[in-house]
């Protein structure tokens, strides 16, 4: 019998190991989302793509870079805190995002995915007369 309960241990050992990797590289490699606010410069806009791409100062390095993203219908857009429309957005404008990230796939992939969708979208206008 002590040879039988024996056995038994070392399988259990066995399955948490192999468990416990299982769920590091699940963790290691799963999406992961998270909030980001910024101000940035509208460098190109496509009002039928609903997408947009941002200049900004990137808060990993302090390094100028362009950050493509989607702008979904639910996205909420003002121009100094008035609702606005996707159709309100142009070049040049300088505007505050609150933007959702979701990486899929780890740091050494070189598949990994990085997904940018604005959630909130304030366009800073000092010219409010131009407002079309």
């Amino acid at each position: 019998m002590g040879a039988s309960r024996a056995a038994r241990k070392w399988v259990l050992a066995v399955v948490l190991v192999v468990a416990g990797v299982a769920a590091i590289e699940f963790l290691r490699t799963s999406s992961r989302r998270f909030v980001h606010e910024a101000s940035g410069t509208v460098v190109a806009v496509d009002p039928a793509a609903r997408t947009a791409k941002l200049e900004m100062i990137d808060p990993a390095n302090g390094e100028t870079r362009q950050f493509d993203g989607a702008i979904p219908e639910t996205c909420k857009i003002t121009v100094n805190g008035r609702p606005a429309t996707l159709g309100d957005l142009r070049v040049g404008d300088a505007v505050q995002v609150r933007v959702r990230i979701e990486r899929h796939g780890s740091r050494s992939d070189r598949n990994r995915k990085t997904l940018t969708t604005a959630e909130a979208i304030d366009i800073q206008r000092t010219d409010e007369g131009s407002r079309k």
